[in-house]
């Protein structure tokens, strides 16, 4: 029996901004900003184990580590359209590579056979 079940997911929001050099990025929170053509879409991404989202001092969403009290910043590893989402962050600094599922607005099924 194989058992693809994901335990542990997050949705990050995936975006471009033209202002930005590079233009890509990954977020916490859903960026939109027609002004600007600013804009960004929703995707599931896998979480660690032992991490999870909590709030900053200033109330604003953060991922953190059970072992750790320092935050971790949600950043893109490439500038490009498929740079994938890296958590970096805690003491000492850690750079850790996110896996995406897909995008959020698709059924993520669990394959068992």
């Amino acid at each position: 029996m194989k058992n693809n079940k994901i335990q542990n997911t997050i949705t990050l929001y995936k975006g471009y901004n033209p202002n930005l050099f590079g233009g890509w990025f990954w977020s916490l929170e859903e960026v939109w900003n027609d002004w600007d053509h600013v804009y960004s879409d929703p995707y599931i991404v896998e979480l660690p184990e032992g991490f999870y989202v909590g709030e900053c001092i200033t109330g604003q969403p953060m991922i953190f580590k059970k072992s750790c009290n320092l935050g971790y910043d949600v950043c893109i590893g490439q500038n490009s359209e498929n740079g994938k989402p890296h958590l970096v962050g805690g003491h000492p600094v850690e750079n850790i590579t996110l896996k995406v599922i897909g995008p959020a607005d698709k059924k993520i099924e669990a394959d068992e056979h």
